[in-house]
């Protein structure tokens, strides 16, 4: 069953069980999904009241982007399943011959590409929601304006993790130089991302008085 599809309990029932999947990365792609989940929530709570009937053009903009996000986060979170399940049979492959070691070292390699790409994926996604997250701090209600600061960091918890997964499989790549690629890649967008995500908390948090 995909994750959309799931329950929050179910979800977590298997989140917590000896299944090697779902686990930290399907973790991020749910948390990124409940971040996501409350801008949009912001953005129907502001759209429509006269206070911000000059942003209604913006909002309806975010709104277009913010839902899809959602989307592609939960299918993030079944695609790091996906990954996960071929690279966990690979490390029981066998290789007591030569051959076998080869045929085995050749299987990793491209299950590993597979798993650090859907993560760093993942990043990628939360830093362009933050960007979209950090306009609310303007033309969001102040009603809801604590909900903008929640999503932001729920969004970061979701980059940091991913970085981590990123950080993880591309470790273990044999090529070096590209095992380099991917992690300063992850490197700057957890940078970009920490900044805005900082930036926005800290400007909830003037706004809160």
């Amino acid at each position: 069953m995909m994750t959309a599809d799931k329950r929050i309990d179910a979800f977590l029932e298997e989140l917590g069980s000896k299944s090697p999947v779902p686990s930290g990365g399907g973790a991020c792609g749910v948390c990124a999904a409940i971040g996501t989940t409350l801008g949009v929530m912001v953005i129907r709570m502001t759209s429509g009241k006269k206070k911000y009937a000059a942003y209604e053009e913006r909002l309806e903009a975010l709104l277009e982007k913010l839902l899809p996000a959602g989307e592609r986060f939960l299918s993030l979170a079944d695609a790091d399943e996906e990954v996960f399940l071929p690279l966990a049979r690979a490390y029981g492959l066998p290789s007591g011959t030569e051959q076998e070691r080869l045929e085995k070292e050749c299987v990793m390699q491209t299950v590993l590409r597979d798993a650090a790409a859907v993560p760093l994926s993942l990043m990628e996604l939360c830093v362009e929601t933050l960007k979209d997250i950090s306009e609310l701090t303007e033309i969001g209600s102040k009603m809801v304006i604590s909900d903008v600061g929640v999503a932001a960091r729920q969004l970061s918890a979701a980059l940091e993790g991913g970085f981590m997964n990123v950080v993880i499989n591309a470790g273990s790549l044999k090529d070096r130089e590209e095992a380099d690629v991917l992690r300063k890649k992850g490197e700057a967008l957890l940078q970009e991302g920490r900044a805005l995500s900082d930036r926005i908390y800290e400007e909830v948090l003037s706004q809160l008085g």
